[in-house]
C-alpha cells in the first residue's frame, strides 16, 4: 500500500516531472566543450581512426534515448569509416549513420533520415564498461544524454521500461512488518516499511550492498522492540531472502511471503516531429485494462490536437528541431491496493508553460469510480466541510513570508482530489516554480464521518 507523499510508487512524480523539464532547457542552455558546429561542419574531414577498444567489424549498443525510448545502434565498418543505424523499435523509427572513431575512445556519428536530411549528431565515449553518448538535433536547440552499452557483453539488459512495486509481508518470531519494494529495470529504488495493522511506516534506512541494491540492509533505531536492529535481504524474481539482526548481535530467521505485485508502463509515440510519452498503472479485471487504454489513448489524441492547434507549424526545419516538441503524461500515485486506487496523471507539454491535471480514483473491485460524497453519512454535510477545511488550510499557507508564493497560494483553489492512507490529499495542478501545491485533510477528521460500507474507512489509518 502507498501512502507516503514522500515514498509514492513514482516517487512524487511532479519532482521528477520537474526535473525532466529543467534538464531540457539545461541541455539547451549549456552547450558540452567541443564546438559541435565546428565538428559537424567539418565532419568529412575528420581523419577516423578504428579504435583498438572495437576489434571487430560490427558494433550493437543498447540503451534508453532520454530514459524512455529502447534504442539500438548497430554499426558496421567499412575500413575507417563506420556506417549502421539506430533503431527505435517500440515505434518502428530509425535513422542512418555515419562516421567513425576520433581517437581511442571517442566516436562521432552524424544522423540522417531516409531522405537523407541531416537530423542530428552522435558523441560517443567509451567508459569503464558502458558508453556515454551525447545526442544533439541538427539545430543544436536539444541535448539528450544516453548511457549505452555493447549488447554482446550485456546480454540480459532489459528491453522495455516499468516501475514494479512488490509487497512482502516478513515475519521476525512474533512480530511482522510489511516491506513495498519499488523497482525499476535498473534495481532497487526504495522500501517502505510499514507496521500491517496499524498502516503507520517504520523509519528505516536503506543501505544498498550491490549495484542494482537487490542485495540491501535495512537498518531501525527502533524495531518492535529490539532497539536498534537491521534487517537483511536478497531479492531475486519476485522472491525475497534474508535475515534479521538484533541489537545484541543475534540472527533471527525472517519467513517473507509475497502478497502484491504492482506495475506502471509507458505508451509512446516517437517521429521525426515530436515526442508522447503517457505513463499508466497496469490494471487486472474484466473491463480496467480496456478502460485504462481508452484514457492513454484519448490522452494522446487530445496532445496530438493541442499540438496541431498551439505548436508551432511544421516547416523545413522541422527535421532540424527534432525533439523539440515533446509531451509527458506521468502518473502519480497515492494509493494502490487491490482493492483501489488513486492516482493522478500530470501532463507536461514543451509548447504550453502550464500543465494540466487528471485524476484517477478507482473502486477495483466494482469496477466503478470512486464516489466521495457518497462515502460519507447522509446527515454528514461533506461539500460544505470541505470547502471550510480547505479555506482554512489555504489561510495557513497564505501567512508565508514569500510574496510568489502567497500570489499563487490566492489563486489556487486545489482542484485535484485523491486519497492516501491519511487523508483526502487536493493538490493543486503542477508548476514548474512552486511545484505541487496540497491541502491534506486528515483522516482523524474524517473517519467517523464514513459509513460502515465505505472501502475508505479500511484505509485511513486511525
Amino acid at each position: 500500500m502507498l501512502s507516503e507523499k514522500n515514498q509514492t510508487f513514482s516517487i512524487r512524480m511532479l519532482i521528477r516531472s520537474g526535473w525532466l523539464l529543467f534538464s531540457f532547457l539545461l541541455f539547451m542552455l549549456i552547450l558540452p566543450g567541443q564546438n559541435l558546429h565546428a565538428q559537424e561542419n567539418n565532419a568529412n574531414k575528420i581523419n577516423y581512426t578504428h579504435s583498438h577498444l572495437n576489434p571487430g567489424d560490427a558494433l550493437m549498443l543498447v540503451g534508453y534515448f532520454d530514459d524512455i525510448h529502447y534504442i539500438q545502434l548497430y554499426l558496421q565498418r567499412d575500413d575507417d569509416l563506420w556506417e549502421g543505424h539506430v533503431l527505435y523499435p517500440d515505434d518502428s523509427l530509425s535513422f542512418n549513420l555515419e562516421g567513425g572513431w576520433t581517437g581511442d575512445t571517442d566516436m562521432l556519428l552524424l544522423e540522417f533520415n531516409d531522405d537523407g536530411e541531416r537530423s542530428g549528431l552522435w558523441q560517443i565515449a567509451k567508459e569503464d564498461d558502458h558508453y556515454k553518448a551525447l545526442w544533439s538535433n541538427k539545430s543544436q536547440s536539444v541535448q539528450i544524454e544516453t548511457i549505452l552499452y555493447d549488447d554482446l557483453w550485456t546480454p540480459d539488459f532489459k528491453k522495455d521500461y516499468y516501475k514494479q512495486i512488490t509487497d512482502f509481508q516478513v515475519k521476525v518470531e512474533k512480530s511482522e512488518v510489511q516491506l513495498s519494494i519499488l523497482e525499476n529495470r535498473s534495481g532497487v529504488k526504495q522500501i517502505t516499511v510499514k507496521n500491517p495493522k496499524t498502516k503507520a511506516v517504520i523509519q528505516s534506512e536503506l543501505v544498498c550492498l550491490n549495484k542494482s541494491c537487490t542485495d540491501f540492509e535495512l537498518k531501525f533505531n527502533q524495531f518492535n522492540g529490539y532497539g536498534k536492529s537491521s534487517l537483511n535481504g536478497t531479492i531475486h524474481k519476485n522472491t525475497l531472502t534474508g535475515f534479521f539482526t538484533t541489537e545484541k548481535d543475534k540472527v533471527l530467521a525472517i519467513s517473507p511471503s509475497m502478497t502484491a505485485i504492482r506495475e506502471t508502463r509507458l505508451q509512446t509515440e516517437l517521429n521525426e516531429l515530436y515526442s508522447i510519452t503517457v505513463e499508466y498503472p497496469v490494471l487486472t479485471g474484466l473491463n480496467m485494462p480496456i478502460f485504462i487504454q481508452n484514457k492513454v489513448d484519448t490522452m494522446i489524441m487530445e496532445i496530438k490536437k493541442d499540438l496541431k492547434e498551439n505548436g508551432p507549424p511544421e516547416t523545413d526545419q522541422a527535421v532540424a528541431e527534432r525533439q523539440k516538441m515533446f509531451a509527458f503524461a506521468w502518473f502519480e500515485i497515492f494509493f494502490w491496493d487491490n482493492q483501489m486506487i488513486s492516482g493522478k496523471w500530470t501532463v507536461q507539454k514543451s509548447w504550453a508553460s502550464a500543465a494540466s491535471s487528471h485524476t484517477f480514483n478507482y473502486d477495483l473491485e466494482e469496477e466503478l469510480p470512486v464516489n466521495f460524497p457518497d462515502q460519507f453519512k447522509n446527515d454528514f454535510d461533506y461539500r460544505f466541510f470541505i470547502d471550510k477545511y480547505k479555506k482554512s488550510e489555504s489561510q495557513k499557507l497564505l501567512e508565508t513570508k514569500d510574496l510568489l508564493l502567497k500570489n499563487k497560494v490566492s489563486q489556487c483553489v486545489f482542484p485535484n482530489l485523491n486519497f492516501d492512507e491519511n487523508g483526502l490529499v487536493y493538490t493543486s495542478d503542477f508548476d514548474t516554480i512552486f511545484g505541487e501545491l496540497e491541502i491534506v485533510i486528515p483522516a482523524s477528521e474524517l473517519v467517523e464521518q464514513l459509513k460502515n460500507k465505505s472501502k475508505l474507512k479500511k484505509i485511513f489509518v486511525k
